[in-house]
């Protein structure tokens, strides 16, 4: 998609949406304090991705899980993801904080400042400057969609300056501000270089900024606003209006179109792309290999500090605390002795994993990464290494192979479905997507097996069926499975072996892999266009270059001016906004 028909698309949506988040998000109220502003360099993209809650993570784990993947490959496949988390935030920085625009406007409190000039710059990146209305923009809009998406980190009720950040030291608000130093330090930045370019938005471009407002007016006079006017300054106080707003929507509008038209035109030939390969392969490569871990047997320490013959003291815990251990030398020689022994021959259970460097030395240490990644080690290599200095936990590990990624990967549809417990008569693992079932199925539900369902999905598509046949097919039954790139190290092996065979054609099917926990059912798609290998450097020197720009300048603030900036915001469950 170009930058016109993305930004075409994030405004005709920004459009729509004043009307349908207002209805919403009624619910929400924003009631306003008066801090000073911080300046802070925290990215608020990749640290919600990092600070993510544990019950979120859990379900993102499992569904990875239902895919096949391991916990070893999840965790391989967050750190792939990693590299390219930059051109994201740039596509949807945007579209994110700005759709949600109307989900803040939804206020029941006018809110005043004292009078201050309203056109001084109050934050500057390079020669970029940004007055205090569109800092508050952003800012607050910025604040609204986290508390949307990320409720469960804020207290409703509470103002912001009042909650500990759960990111660091400080308040949550000290962390919204860090939030939007770093989203206005990449977006003037990008903004900056747009104009050293000479980038324009197109007229049609503009024209969609006129529209949006356009439907600011009629959702504020559908909120009891005279105008947008009011409804600005109600909302943010004195000195917002829909001029300093078009400057906003202008802003964010020329940034997402201009990264987007970066990212279109970075195109390195394939000399670049096999020269950054060259410089750093072991941040591409994979690595095979087996290994198993042996512990040395602890000896408990006897305490001396024991309580009479049935006394208690106390606080007596005892019950629930460990006693304290120590390692002999005698059982730290005998763990490394009996991991020795194993160079010979792995046991049945040692692992054998496919890791890149950065998630060998996560999970085992950096020198196994190191001696892994030689360029000198070859199939059957094996050695012994201690966890650390204490010597109490040693591996044993043997390098299999070396894969360089230079291939290609497939897309292919890919659906799980729990298998009963064994001790139910009825489906007791019942697929999330049930849920969206009608009603009238709810009877059949109860009784159908998920071996049932298996049969039903298998009898309700056939090969060769076009994508768009598949989808309707599946989606009847309440099923979705996007097309998604499958590596070769996909860790349940028939579905492996079934993608990546030379003869598969678009719309084949495998409908008889099972494993202890899952029925499967996978559609192959087709095979990508540009090698694995090829995807992962590209994206990795689009990020650098990509940083260079967004990191060109650095952003400094008029503390004095941003103290008229509304940002101890308290999120509420109310009511409806109204001007008088």
């Amino acid at each position: 998609m170009g930058a016109h028909g993305f930004s075409g698309v994030f405004l005709r949506f920004f459009s729509f949406s004043i009307t349908f988040y207002l209805k919403l998000y009624a619910k929400s109220v924003i009631i306003w304090g008066n801090r000073p502003r911080e300046a802070g360099q925290s990215n608020y993209f990749e640290r919600i991705d990092e600070q993510m809650s544990a019950s979120a993570s859990k379900k993102k784990r499992k569904e990875l899980e239902e895919q096949g993947l391991s916990g070893r490959a999840i965790a391989e496949q967050k750190a792939k993801e990693q590299k390219n988390k930059t051109l994201k935030n740039v596509l949807i920085v945007a579209l994110a904080v700005l759709v949600c625009a109307a989900a803040i406007f939804a206020v029941v409190k006018l809110v005043s400042r004292p009078k201050y000039d309203v056109k001084a710059p109050a934050v500057t990146v390079g020669e970029e400057k940004v007055t205090v209305p569109v800092y508050d923009y952003i800012y607050n809009l910025a604040a609204s969609n986290f508390y949307n998406s990320y409720s469960f980190f804020i207290q409703a009720g509470t103002p912001l300056s009042q909650q500990q950040s759960i990111f660091g030291e400080g308040t949550m608000e000290d962390y919204m501000k860090q939030m939007a130093s770093s989203n206005l330090k990449e977006i003037l930045n990008v903004t900056a270089k747009a104009k050293a370019e000479g980038f324009q938005l197109s007229d049609e471009q503009l024209k969609e900024i006129d529209s949006a407002v356009e439907s600011l007016e009629q959702e504020a006079k559908q909120y009891g606003f005279s105008n947008a006017d009011r409804y600005l300054t109600a909302r943010f106080g004195e000195g917002c209006n829909t001029d300093n707003y078009k400057d906003y929507l202008k802003l964010y509008m020329t940034f997402s179109a201009f990264a987007t038209k970066l990212n279109e035109d970075f195109q390195p030939s394939q000399e670049e792309l096999n020269a950054s390969y060259e410089a750093d392969k072991s941040a591409y490569d994979l690595v095979s290999f087996t290994y198993h871990s042996v512990a040395a047997e602890s000896t408990k320490v006897e305490s001396s500090d024991k309580p009479a013959e049935g006394e208690k003291s106390e606080g007596d815990n005892t019950a629930a605390t460990a006693a304290p251990t120590t390692y002999t030398d005698e059982a730290k020689a005998a763990a490394k002795e009996k991991a020795e022994g194993y160079k010979t021959e792995m046991p049945e259970d040692a692992s054998t994993v496919s890791y890149n460097k950065s998630t060998a030395e996560s999970y085992l240490t950096a020198e196994i990464a190191e001696w892994l990644f030689d360029e000198s080690r070859k199939e059957g290599d094996v050695e012994v290494f201690s966890k650390d200095e204490n010597e109490t936990l040693f591996y044993t590990v043997r390098f299999d192979s070396r894969d360089t990624n230079d291939y290609y990967r497939v897309n292919a549809n890919i659906i799980s479905i729990p298998k009963d417990k064994e001790d139910a008569n009825t489906d007791a693992s019942k697929d999330s997507t049930d849920a969206s079932k009608d009603s009238g199925d709810e009877k059949k539900e109860e009784t159908q097996t998920a071996e049932q369902k298996r049969d039903a999905l298998i009898a309700a598509i056939q090969e060769g069926m076009s994508d768009e046949d598949f989808d309707k097919a599946i989606t009847a039954l309440g099923y979705t499975a996007a097309a998604q790139p499958r590596a070769r190290n996909y860790s349940i092996e028939e579905i492996r072996d079934f993608l990546f065979d030379e003869n598969r054609k678009a719309g084949d099917l495998l409908t008889t892999c099972e494993t202890d926990a899952y029925y499967y059912v996978v559609r192959y798609v087709s095979q990508e266009e540009e090698t694995y290998r090829n995807q992962m450097v590209h994206d990795s020197m689009w990020q650098k270059y990509y940083e260079d720009i967004a990191g060109a300048n650095e952003i400094t603030v008029d503390e004095e001016l941003l103290k008229f900036a509304y940002t101890d915001l308290t999120f509420n469950a109310a009511s409806t906004a109204s001007e008088g």
